[in-house]
């Protein structure tokens, strides 16, 4: 069976037709099968990109006894594939047309992790942290961001953004972008003088600029570089990181502050202020949990890699 995609991360499309996709961590598809096969049971297949386990699931025609066992194999052949270079045209999208030099912004983030164990990951040299007070708030009662803080790259309202990733770690990341969605300009690698490093000025012949596709997650390559495009217009404090929880964790994030009018939260909406002093270190099993633990208005908050460590999953 053939598998038609009509969405694209919400996004309706032109329809588009492949036997495989491959999807991402945090990306979505909305696919049509049509049963045109003779009536069987038949395998579905997910396979990891690199441990290779294999999830599998089974499609049968209605008139076929649940006793049947599929017999389909794996395609021996090559087939049509899906990635995110693929020219997915939006339908029912207002024109939008990216062309050197309308990009008012130009952002460059540089990610790498201390090695090899991968415990921090940073951003342009910096860890991901999360201020004391939401930077929505911050953001809506005028006060500075904090920058020393927390990875923060500030845009004005309706700004067009170009933003370039470089990835210097031999993993690939799937990179989400909240509050907006961008057009896939280029991923490499390619034939470009630095297979890593991207360059605007240098490289920008490499990028694509007729019906990129439009997506909120994609795939940053391993030790290779990324380049999307959108407008800033939705004002907000939206983060962009790796959909990856342990990298996310890690600290591979930064926030991108849209400045513009922001709505006020609700009359009764609780606004969490600055941390009170961090919790002593403990332990648990004489193992030291560190400053993991932090006190909030009363309220424990402890990190997701604390929690998963402490019940063992």
């Amino acid at each position: 069976h053939n598998l038609t995609i009509v969405a694209t991360d919400g996004v309706y499309v032109e329809p588009y037709t492949v036997q495989k996709l491959v999807i991402a961590i945090g990306q979505r598809y909305d696919i049509l099968v049509t049963m045109n096969q003779p009536p069987a049971a038949y395998w579905m297949r997910a396979v990891t990109s690199r441990t290779f386990n294999e999830s599998n699931g089974i499609l049968q025609y209605s008139n076929v006894p649940n006793s049947v066992e599929p017999d389909s194999t794996t395609f021996l052949t090559p087939f049509k594939t899906l990635n995110d270079s693929e020219p997915l045209v939006p339908t029912n999208q207002n024109s939008f047309t990216l062309q050197p030099p309308i990009f008012k912004k130009v952002a460059t983030l540089n990610i790498s992790c201390n090695e090899p164990i991968k415990s921090k990951c940073f951003v342009n040299g910096k860890q991901f942290m999360l201020a004391d007070t939401p930077t929505l708030i911050t953001m809506y009662e005028r006060q500075p961001a904090p920058h020393n803080i927390s990875n923060i790259i500030d845009f004005n309202e309706n700004d067009t953004v170009l933003v370039i990733v470089n990835n210097f770690i031999n993993i690939s990341h799937p990179m989400h972008l909240h509050g907006h969605g961008f057009f896939v300009l280029g991923a490499g690698p390619s034939s470009l003088t630095d297979a890593i490093n991207f360059n605007y000025q240098r490289d920008n012949v490499a990028l694509n600029y007729n019906n990129p596709p439009y997506r909120d997650t994609v795939s940053l390559p391993q030790q290779s570089w990324l380049v999307i495009g959108f407008t800033a217009n939705n004002p907000g404090s939206w983060l962009f990181h790796c959909h990856i929880p342990y990298d996310m964790e890690a600290g591979m994030s930064v926030i991108f502050n849209v400045n513009g009018t922001i709505s006020p939260p609700p009359k009764d909406f609780p606004i969490v202020r600055p941390f009170s002093s961090r919790a002593p270190t403990f332990r648990m099993q004489n193992i030291t949990l560190g400053t993991w633990l932090k006190k909030q208005l009363g309220i424990y908050v402890v990190s997701s890699i604390a929690i998963l460590w402490a019940i063992g999953i």
